[in-house]
């Protein structure tokens, strides 16, 4: 186990935007992901990350409306192998999270899983990640609305980068 004095701090995250269009609705969300991390050793990272997403549904057509989700995200990171400046890890954590939706009624929502990921180091303090897929579970505010599960597709993809001191 590292001590504090050999610990390495980070901080990162991504952006996203993501434009969803059909013949019925338009959907575009803004999201803002930071987070700030300890590196104990070779292997094992403890971080938070915080999520800010802002969605606005129709906003081309006169029937709009939009809602803002914020959630919190405490996990730990395993180095899984590094082949080279490429590293495998795995981020395991919890996120619990609240909306603002216009006209409808707010929700919490929380969830606990696993998230797969790769880190390429660019130079000494700088890394590109990214994370595909989730397995877990996800409560969304009411019984008939959870899952738990295995997914693998473009929802689920997200690209970042993190400095360290």
């Amino acid at each position: 186990m590292a001590s504090i004095s050999q610990a390495q701090i980070w901080v990162g995250g991504s952006l996203g935007i993501k434009v969803d269009d059909d013949k019925k609705k338009t959907t575009i969300s803004l999201s803002i992901s930071p987070e700030l991390g300890i590196s104990l050793n070779s292997k094992w990272d403890i971080a938070v990350g915080i999520t800010e997403v802002h969605t606005n549904y129709n906003p081309d057509i006169g029937n709009s409306y939009s809602a803002n989700y914020l959630s919190i995200n405490p996990f730990t990171r395993y180095t899984i192998a590094e082949v080279g400046l490429v590293s495998f890890f795995v981020d395991g954590g919890f996120i619990i999270g609240t909306g603002d939706y216009d006209g409808f009624e707010n929700k919490t929502d929380w969830a606990i899983g696993l998230r797969p990921g790769i880190k390429l180091i660019v130079s000494s303090h700088l890394a590109l990640t990214a994370r595909l897929g989730y397995f877990g579970y996800r409560y969304e505010g009411g019984p008939d609305r959870s899952t738990f599960g295995m997914g693998v597709d473009n929802s689920n993809i997200s690209f970042g980068g993190y400095y360290t001191f």
